[in-house]
């Protein structure tokens, strides 16, 4: 989006004006655009989560000329802004190089899936439900050491815990595993803890009805921030103006 102080006076049919004055509002305008990108990242922060900070790295501004300046993103994360329609993950998923093959000869993928105790969605109720049913679930004490020992990806010395029942879980928390790292094996208290169940994406599944990613509308802050840039804008140039 731009932002032009000679194009809103044309628009209003402001044609000369002084050397003071338009200094004056060229600076304001200098000041306009660099709120307009605080208030662009201030809505990335409301309406994203997982993907915020890709989307506000991928946000810039920059002057073109006196008074006119322009904000824009990085046409890499436009389908953040835009929004993308549903299609089907099983293709990609069952076919993927993580993939593997079965003995009757069908490719299949096992997917973990993390989860956590705070909600990555403040605003989501279905995240935040799964969010206290996980916390109620470890302070149950449920878990169980299966394997530990210096992993070989972290070199970190790190211990893996299965959940010993599904009696009474969330359906989407069952068979869950916790991971943790440890400073030393000597340590007490882990530096971090992980939580993940994990689903098999098969070609065996339904990809209309298996893996099916509904879609996404986008965070669409743009059209919203123009409105907003050029309700401000008008607002200085009444202030000179009247």
């Amino acid at each position: 989006m731009k932002l032009s102080l000679r194009a809103k006076l044309d628009d209003i049919g402001i044609d000369e004006i002084g050397e003071e004055i338009a200094r004056d509002l060229q600076a304001s305008v200098a000041e306009l655009a660099q709120l307009t990108y605080n208030k662009a990242v201030e809505m990335t922060n409301e309406r994203l989560h997982g993907t915020r900070q890709d989307y506000i790295n991928a946000l810039h501004m920059e002057e073109e000329g006196p008074g006119v300046y322009v904000v824009y993103l990085d046409p890499e994360m436009n389908h953040l802004e835009d929004g993308y329609p549903a299609f089907p993950m099983l293709p990609k998923l069952a076919q993927g190089p993580k993939s593997k093959i079965s003995k009757d000869g069908h490719r299949y993928v096992v997917i973990p899936m993390r989860k956590t105790t705070a909600p990555v969605n403040p605003g989501s109720q279905k995240q935040l439900d799964m969010s206290v049913a996980l916390k109620k679930l470890v302070a149950q004490r449920r878990m169980k050491k299966v394997r530990e020992g210096v992993s070989p990806k972290t070199g970190k010395y790190t211990t893996v815990e299965r959940l010993t029942s599904n009696k009474g879980v969330h359906p989407h928390l069952q068979n869950l595993v916790r991971v943790r790292e440890y400073k030393t094996p000597e340590s007490k208290r882990p530096m971090s803890s992980a939580y993940f169940t994990f689903r098999t994406a098969s070609e065996k599944q339904d990809p209309t009805s298996s893996w099916f990613h509904p879609g996404y509308g986008g965070a669409q802050i743009f059209p919203d921030l123009e409105r907003w840039a050029e309700s401000q804008l008008e607002n200085i140039i009444s202030e000179f103006f009247g």
